[in-house]
């Protein structure tokens, strides 16, 4: 659950938050758009403690974003615009750091990348480039990565 109430971010003569409020529950699908210079990105920055508000409040499931602020970034997960896979290495070592990154156990991780490699029918290309692969299939490893499994395992062992 997020719950902002009237967020104000200024920056010396710029006001790049103005009285944001809103309210995602739990379980909820939500997009924060908007042109840009609309106070998307500060908003992130103040929900995941990289900024203070200048006034307003903020929980994210329930912890408050600075009385609470370990809490409430071990609530936050980040999907960015583009997941970095290293070119030099082959898919299996690209996926294997990610869930190293994460404190993933050794046997976990391998099943979760079978299961992966199994799902997006990349088995055979297991121990090849990254770079080697079109973008799409790129994609696809990414979007399994980020929407499927190393997150589900970040939410359950947080």
């Amino acid at each position: 659950m997020i719950n902002i109430h009237q967020l104000t971010k200024k920056y010396k003569t710029v006001e790049a938050l103005k009285g944001v409020t809103l309210d995602v529950a739990e379980g909820e699908l939500f997009a924060y758009l908007g042109p840009n210079g609309s106070g998307k990105t500060t908003t992130i920055r103040i929900l995941t403690g990289l900024a203070r508000p200048t006034s307003g409040d903020a929980t994210l499931h329930g912890f408050h974003i600075l009385r609470e602020s370990l809490q409430a970034r071990r609530q936050c997960g980040l999907v960015p615009q583009t997941l970095n896979l290293d070119n030099e290495l082959t898919v299996f070592e690209n996926l294997d750091i990610h869930g190293r990154l994460f404190n993933m156990p050794r046997r976990e991780r391998q099943a979760r990348i079978d299961e992966m490699l199994g799902d997006v029918c990349a088995w055979r290309y297991r121990f090849s480039e990254i770079k080697l692969h079109t973008p799409e299939r790129q994609n696809r490893y990414r979007a399994w990565f980020w929407g499927l499994n190393f997150c589900n395992y970040l939410s359950e062992n947080l």
